[in-house]
C-alpha cells in the first residue's frame, strides 16, 4: 500500500469520526489535513527507525566480516604449518629410508667381511 492509499484509507477512517450537519468545509478540512499531517510524522518516525535498524544490520555484518577475515587469516597459518609439519614428516621418512639403507649396508657388510 502506497502512501496515498494510505492518505485515502485514513480519510475513510476519519469520515466515519464526523459529524457533517455540526461540521463546516473548513473544519472538516482541518481536521484531514491534521490527520495527514499526524500520518505523515509517524511514516516520517518509521523511516527514521527502520534507517536505524539498517544501519544496526549493517554493522553487524561489518563485524561478521571482520571476524570471517580474521578467521580465514587463522585458517591460512594453519594450513601454512599443516603444509610445513607435512614436508617435515617427508623428511624424516626420506632420512629414516637413508639410514635403514646404510644398516642394511653395514650388516651386508659386516656378513661379507666375517665369512
Amino acid at each position: 500500500m502506497d502512501i496515498y492509499d494510505q492518505e485515502i484509507q485514513a480519510m475513510k477512517e476519519l469520515s466515519s469520526e464526523f459529524q457533517f450537519d455540526t461540521l463546516d468545509v473548513s473544519g472538516i478540512q482541518s481536521k484531514l489535513e491534521k490527520e495527514k499531517s499526524n500520518k505523515q510524522k509517524a511514516l516520517i518516525q518509521q523511516l527514521f527507525d527502520h534507517e536505524k535498524e539498517t544501519a544496526e544490520v549493517v554493522q553487524q555484518i561489518d563485524k561478521l566480516e571482520l571476524q570471517y577475515q580474521e578467521l580465514e587469516g587463522v585458517l591460512d597459518a594453519h594450513q601454512e604449518l599443516l603444509k610445513a609439519i607435512s614436508r617435515g614428516t617427508q623428511d624424516l621418512s626420506d632420512m629414516m629410508s637413508v639410514h635403514q639403507t646404510r644398516l642394511q649396508n653395514e650388516r651386508k657388510l659386516r656378513e661379507f667381511i666375517q665369512k
